[in-house]
């Protein structure tokens, strides 16, 4: 059971997402604990075009932090935390995810407070069109993302959530790591870790996030009890070619060079996959 104390920080950092977002908070407002969110959102667009909506939009509980440069996902993402002290547990939120289950939120926390060696838990996302988000994947190494970037689609690790996808009961997944688009982190891992690593600007800081998790002896999960929406729109898509006029993704690049200079001698800690359902008392492995 969810304990009627707890307080979840939720941590949004917009860039060029603002009507999205208004849709993103609204269903918050929704949400069953709605009195217990202490929501956090930090615009990184420095543009007028995205602050008007945000302003006049986002309701007033809502502390919104309008920067006058983009400072990064990661930094943003940690002065939305630093701002939304004190907090039990703090959920990384993307702008484009919604919640249409008024109950998700109380659902998840109720899983995640009642099984204390997890550290993290992710949900399943689906786009808007239906189709399932590629939430958790294995450890990346070198191989794996020279190859994702030069043929985008000819590597996944779409199998990593198939267990979960073809069992209809709700169930935990143990993984390697989940994207930050919809992430649970104790607070006191979170401030033991102390936040995302801002030495990544947009990625590789939640896959790092996840190695420190499973080095502390926690797990990392998916859960399958609740399912949000995404829009589908990735900052890291397109392949080599892209790279020569998207900014994302040359930040893609060098936080993925970044990464594997500090890890390509490093073998992650990965704890043991399995699935588990709550009610089960011995996991089913795979």
């Amino acid at each position: 059971m969810l304990d009627p104390r707890s307080r979840l920080a939720i941590v949004i950092v917009n860039y060029f997402k603002a009507d999205r977002i208004l849709e993103n908070v609204e269903a918050l407002t929704r949400q069953t604990i709605a009195p217990r969110l202490r929501v956090v959102v930090v615009d990184n667009s420095a543009d007028e075009a995205e602050r008007a909506p945000l302003r006049n939009g986002l309701p007033a509980t809502v502390q919104l932090i309008i920067l006058p440069r983009n400072v990064g996902y990661s930094r943003g993402v940690n002065l939305a935390a630093l701002n939304a002290r004190p907090f039990e547990d703090i959920l990384l939120l993307n702008p484009d995810i919604v919640l249409d289950d008024p109950e998700a939120l109380e659902t998840l926390l109720g899983e995640f407070q009642a099984q204390r060696d997890i550290g993290v838990m992710a949900a399943l996302q689906s786009n808007d069109d239906g189709t399932p988000v590629e939430v958790a994947r294995r450890f990346p190494n070198l191989v794996k993302q020279v190859i994702r970037r030069l043929k985008p689609g000819a590597y996944t690790d779409h199998d990593v959530l198939r267990p979960l996808l073809e069992r209809p009961r709700s169930a935990l997944l143990d993984v390697d790591w989940v994207q930050s688009s919809f992430t649970l982190v104790r607070g006191d891992i979170w401030e033991q870790i102390g936040g995302l690593d801002e030495r990544y600007e947009i990625f590789m800081s939640d896959v790092a996030l996840c190695q420190s998790v499973h080095e502390l002896g926690y797990r990392v999960v998916v859960s399958s009890a609740v399912t949000v929406r995404a829009d589908g729109l990735r900052a890291s898509r397109g392949g080599l070619s892209a790279v020569f006029h998207s900014r994302a993704l040359r930040v893609h690049v060098r936080d993925a060079v970044k990464y594997q200079m500090r890890n390509f001698f490093r073998i992650p800690r990965r704890g043991p996959v399995a699935i588990k359902r709550p009610a089960d008392s011995e996991p089913i492995w795979h």
